[in-house]
């Protein structure tokens, strides 16, 4: 089942223009977590969030199938040295504190190699 279909009252985003809802819920810490997946997936298409309005519209990311790359077949990701393309956010409709970016940076700056080669292990041989 799709797991979305599990909160009632959720409002789907599709194609967002803006992001919404901002300074509810604690989206403000958040939101820079998924502009950063976003960022680290080369998101270029199929951008999908979801507000849970019995949750003080606690925002929701969902439908990850197409984000890394978001390329046609043959599926696959870009080397990690190589800047596969320029993520379109959506706007911001207020403004995030900067510690909550900092927060957002700070679990970045955790990631490394050994990551990246636990991924690439566990994807299947063609």
């Amino acid at each position: 089942m799709f797991g979305s279909l599990d909160l009632e009252g959720a409002v789907l985003e599709t194609e967002p223009a803006a992001i919404h809802h901002v300074l509810d819920d604690s989206n403000h810490n958040e939101i820079p977590k998924l502009i950063a997946l976003w960022a680290l997936c080369n998101v270029q298409e199929d951008l999908q969030f979801l507000y849970e309005t019995n949750n003080d519209y606690e925002i929701w990311s969902i439908d990850h199938g197409f984000w890394f790359d978001s390329l046609p077949f043959p599926w696959q990701l870009s080397p990690v040295e190589q800047l596969a393309g320029r993520i379109q956010v959506p706007r911001l409709t207020a403004r995030i504190p900067a510690e909550s970016w900092d927060k957002a940076i700070a679990a970045i700056d955790k990631l490394d190699n050994s990551l990246i080669d636990e991924i690439c292990g566990k994807l299947p041989e063609e």
